[in-house]
Formats: structure tokens, C-alpha cells, sequence
């Protein structure tokens, strides 16, 4: 935990409950690290998850084809749990749901608004968008209308991510993702 200081803190969210395990064990030694075992979306609630047979962590909130369980499980919105106090100022976020980020960040609009130096990191699947009810080019719209740019990182160099791009690649095949850096312009 170099990288937040000593009076910096992590919060990392894992719905899974086996996953939530491995974390727990993983990072027990470490002070400045809080734990919550739910998924982040855009409010709080139930939700279903569906469970993969392949990997443990591909897991979806959303129908696949091809899934070994479905677990409901509660989730949390960001800027509930700031409001509630459970969590204190977010400066990084890093985020890989599987397609699901669009409807985690629509509930994080107090987050995104009120920090001008927020950095984030995510996943660009436009495959899991699709599957999740969104498309590519809506999350690059969600962060442009609220002064955000994207960027990539390509042979050792930041370059950034054009709307032209992100609509050209919008059907790019199951294998196509990479992760964008977002910040404010």
C-alpha cells in the first residue's frame, strides 16, 4: 500500500463470497485497506450473478450463456456509502465488472463532479457492454459530457482514445478489450 501512503486507504469491493475470502486473507496484514463483500452498481440493492464455470473471476450480472450458478448477492452504490460516511474520499478508482461499469459509475456522479483530479481505470469491452444493455460509445459520452478524457496506454506512451475509435471498434468480437485510462480534461 506505497502507492496511498499511510493515511491514505484502499476499499476494494468483491461480491464473490469465495473471492471475498482469498481478499481477506490476502490483505489481512495491510492497515489501511477496508473490505466490502458486494458488488458496486448504480444503487443499493439485490442482484443477481451469474456464476462462471471457467473462471472465477468472469463472473456477470447479467444472463450468459454459459454459467454454473447464479448467486444473489447485495450491492452498493459508491456515493451511498459516502454519504453514509462508510467511505471517505475517493481520489483512484479501478474498476473490472465485466461490462457493468456504466450502471457503477451513474451512481458515483458525486464522486465524479466533486473531484478534479480523479483518475480511473477500466476496462473497454464492448462485448460486455452490449451483453450488460449499454454500448461503448455511452460510456465515453457519460465521462466526456462531464469533462473527462480517455486515453490508452500504447507502447510505453498515454495516448488518447478517440470517439472515432471507440465507434469503429463498437463490435468488436468477445476477445477485444483492453483497459482506458479516464481523467479530467
Amino acid at each position: 500500500m506505497n502507492i496511498v501512503g499511510e493515511k491514505g486507504k484502499v476499499f476494494c469491493f468483491e461480491p464473490d463470497k469465495i473471492n471475498f475470502q482469498h481478499l481477506k486473507k490476502n490483505t489481512a496484514s495491510l492497515k489501511n485497506i477496508e473490505l466490502f463483500n458486494n458488488a458496486v452498481s448504480d444503487k443499493k440493492d439485490v442482484i443477481k450473478v451469474y456464476k462462471s464455470k471457467l473462471l472465477n473471476l468472469d463472473h456477470r450480472t447479467y444472463p450468459v450463456d454459459d454459467y454454473e450458478s447464479i448467486e444473489e448477492i447485495n450491492a452498493v452504490s459508491i456515493d451511498e456509502l459516502i454519504a453514509e460516511q462508510r467511505l471517505s474520499k475517493v481520489d483512484i478508482i479501478k474498476i473490472d465488472i465485466q461490462g457493468y461499469e456504466l450502471f457503477a459509475f451513474k451512481a458515483m456522479m458525486n464522486v465524479l463532479k466533486t473531484n478534479p483530479y480523479l483518475k480511473i481505470i477500466t476496462e473497454y469491452w464492448p462485448h460486455g457492454f452490449k451483453k450488460a444493455g449499454n454500448l461503448a460509445i455511452e460510456l465515453h459520452k457519460f465521462f466526456t459530457d462531464l469533462g473527462f478524457k480517455f486515453s490508452i496506454s500504447e507502447d510505453n506512451k498515454v495516448l488518447p482514445l478517440s470517439e472515432k475509435y471507440i465507434i469503429d471498434n463498437n463490435d468488436q468480437p468477445y476477445e477485444f478489450f483492453f483497459n482506458v485510462f479516464i481523467k479530467k480534461i
